[in-house]
Order: structure tokens, then sequence, then C-alpha cells
């Protein structure tokens, strides 16, 4: 994991290293949206297994599942709120040569920072970078052109 900090200051402090919840990041929704159905419901399993939970700090799973084909669809993930009140975070999945996600890009920032316009600006940039590194590891190309 790597990260970057922006220009701005804010309240909130991620860990290298720590693990966001597969259900509440978007971070975490990009690599459930795209694993095969059986190894997502394993880990969707054993993650709503585990410690109880508040109605804030996850997403219930019918709701998640609706979630995860649109993430497909669209290409990225979005949050709001979820982990971190008045944050809100998207995401972009990296793929590699066979086609499988092997890593996540997200921006996170306050969400007065990542209005509307900013936020629709900052996923346009996310889908253009994602999708640049996954060409430079040899992904295939969604569109079937050939460079």
């Amino acid at each position: 994991m790597s990260k970057s900090d922006g220009i701005r200051h804010g309240a909130l402090s991620v860990k290298l290293g720590y693990v966001l919840p597969l259900t509440s990041s978007a971070t975490g929704q990009v690599f459930l949206a795209y694993l095969p159905p059986q190894r997502r419901t394993e880990l969707l399993d054993r993650e709503y297994a585990a410690a109880a939970r508040d109605d804030d700090s996850y997403v219930p799973r019918d709701k998640l599942e609706a979630v995860l084909g649109k993430i497909q669809k669209r290409g990225y993930a979005t949050t709001s709120g979820q982990l971190n009140a008045n944050f809100v975070a998207a995401a972009a999945p990296v793929f590699d040569y066979t086609g499988e996600v092997v890593a996540t890009l997200t921006v996170l920032g306050p969400d007065r920072y990542l209005s509307a316009n900013r936020l629709k600006d900052a996923i346009e940039d996310l889908l253009e970078i994602a999708a640049g590194l996954s060409r430079a590891i040899g992904a295939p190309d969604p569109t079937g052109r050939a460079d």
C-alpha cells in the first residue's frame, strides 16, 4: 500500500497497512465487485460474521450486492461518510495481464472539498490513471482495441 498526501490538512489519518472493511470502503467494494462469485461469497460471509456492527458501520448485504453490480458497470466505487463522517472516497480498479484486479487507486477527502463537481473531476482522473496503470502492466484492453 502506498499513500500520497494532498496539500490540505485534514482530521483523518489512515495508517499504512490498515485493512479497510470490504463492505463499507470504496477500496473494498472495488475488490469485491470483480471477484469470482464464490470467492466474494466466502469473503462476505467472513466479514458479516465478524464482530458485531452497528447500522452506521457497514452496508447491508442485499444493498451491497446491488452496489457491486453498479461498480462493475461504472468502473469505480464511491462512499460517503461510511467509515469517517464528512469524508468521501472514490476507488477504481487496476487490472493485471490476466484481467484480475491487483490494486485499487483511491481518492479520499472531506466532502466539503470533494463536492459534486470536484468529485466528478477526481473520478475522471482516477479512471484515466487506473486505466493507464492497467495498460502498463499488460491488462487486456476492455474495448478490444489493439495499440
